[in-house]
């Protein structure tokens, strides 16, 4: 399943698959995916405050969630809803495929196949791994027909076209790219984007946490913007003007 996407394809063809992939992440592509961050965002954010003081609770759970909600929903078109806990199979599928990933990088005696086959986390792997495959297929499927009827129609098909731009349009419009290619493209970016966004996240708070004065900074930011209306959406235009939230985060 990942033997096509980045992390695993030889030089030539990556570089080839990376000036694709790397067109879906250009900001007025990004601005287009930005309902869904907020929406995700502000569910996130209810989840946090429902937090007892005094608690302890792992927020690295409550990010993950978050982050595999918008990676679903904008990579491939998927409600996964994973903050609602209402499709639990496929949060376990997505979890156990990183979490085994790392431990197979971790682990030398893991990368015989022969050794690694053997194991209970293997078992998991595959069963996560064939899950997930479905789903993304289902999707591309499904958007491929949406694609084919606009072609019937003789509509002009490009990026602009679609009201919701999910990633897989944009490789799926790019010829050089087979079915195989993109399932697999779609799925190491669903892995690999949850943990390595969920953790950034979490190293931010922890070092506002660590510096109460530059949390105090970004907070008064927050405040200047949205003080008439705290919980409301951000919106495109609010973006150039987290300059400070910005610096933090880079």
């Amino acid at each position: 399943m990942f033997s096509t996407g980045l992390l695993a394809i030889d030089t030539e063809t990556c570089r080839q698959h990376n000036k694709i992939v790397t067109t879906a992440f250009q900001n007025n592509i990004l601005d287009k995916f930005l309902n869904s961050f907020s929406k995700y965002s502000c569910i996130l954010s209810d989840s946090l405050n429902d937090i007892h003081e005094g608690e302890f609770h792992n927020i690295c759970m409550f990010f993950s969630q978050c982050t595999l909600d918008v990676i679903c929903d904008t990579v491939f078109g998927y409600k996964l809803n994973a903050q609602a806990n209402d499709d639990t199979e496929i949060v376990d599928s997505i979890q156990s495929i990183v979490d085994h990933t790392v431990q197979h990088m971790l682990r030398p005696w893991l990368h015989f196949d022969r050794v690694h086959n053997l194991t209970k986390r293997c078992a998991r792997y595959r069963a996560g791994i064939d899950h997930l495959k479905t789903i993304i297929q289902d999707n591309i499927s499904s958007r491929r027909e949406q694609h084919k009827e606009m072609t019937n129609s003789e509509q002009d098909i490009g990026i602009q076209t679609f009201k919701n731009t999910l990633l897989i349009d944009i490789l799926i419009l790019n010829n050089e790219l087979s079915a195989h290619d993109i399932v697999g493209e779609t799925s190491s970016i669903a892995n690999t984007g949850t943990k390595t966004t969920s953790i950034t996240c979490c190293f931010v708070l922890a070092l506002l946490c660590e510096h109460q004065y530059i949390q105090d900074s970004v907070l008064e930011e927050q405040k200047r913007m949205f003080w008439e209306d705290f919980q409301r959406p951000v919106t495109t235009e609010d973006l150039p003007r987290k300059t400070y939230l910005e610096q933090v985060i880079s």
